[in-house]
């Protein structure tokens, strides 16, 4: 998930907007890093927010205002990040499955078994979803609070295993 919003933060700094960021587009490279391909519909942003075309990218992982909206910013990629990090983190067994929570999980309603077993997570994602862009975080503050997040992990592993070396 790091290397994913470390790319994202990369594309963004370089002022372009991905617009069809989803899970086929993210892969693996011969050195193991993560790569973001698929720079088919790339905005330039030279402005906040500029006139785009719109409907444009897979609609299951489009922002609410890419669907619709004539002006968007790219804060529509940090709505589709949300949406890979919630699939990275929860199983979803059958496209079928898939169909009946998607809805409930792009309009921040997210399975109560996934909020009780991946509440820092949920934390995390919740505002990714958020309807309004404005209110989503940019990619480097999400990558911020992912990063704090996996070093309370790392401590918390470390505690729990005890201070055993090999």
């Amino acid at each position: 998930m790091l290397d994913i919003l470390s790319g994202v933060e990369y594309i963004h700094s370089k002022r372009f907007i991905h617009r069809d960021l989803k899970p086929t587009n993210i892969m693996f490279g011969l050195d193991g890093k993560v790569k973001i391909g698929d720079f088919g519909l790339v905005a330039f942003k030279d402005a906040d927010q500029l006139e785009r075309s719109p409907n444009k990218g897979t609609e299951s992982y489009m922002a609410p205002e890419q669907k619709s909206e004539l002006t968007y910013n790219g804060k529509v990629d940090i709505f589709s990040l949300g949406l890979i990090i919630f699939e990275l983190v929860w199983k979803i067994s059958t496209n079928h499955e898939r169909g009946l929570m998607w809805g409930n999980v792009r309009a921040q309603k997210l399975p109560q078994e996934f909020i009780h077993s991946y509440w820092e997570e949920f934390q995390i994602i919740k505002p990714m979803l958020s309807e309004k862009p404005e209110d989503r975080p940019g990619a480097s503050q999400v990558k911020a609070h992912l990063e704090e997040h996996t070093h309370r992990l790392d401590i918390l592993e470390i505690r729990t295993r005890g201070s055993r070396s090999v």
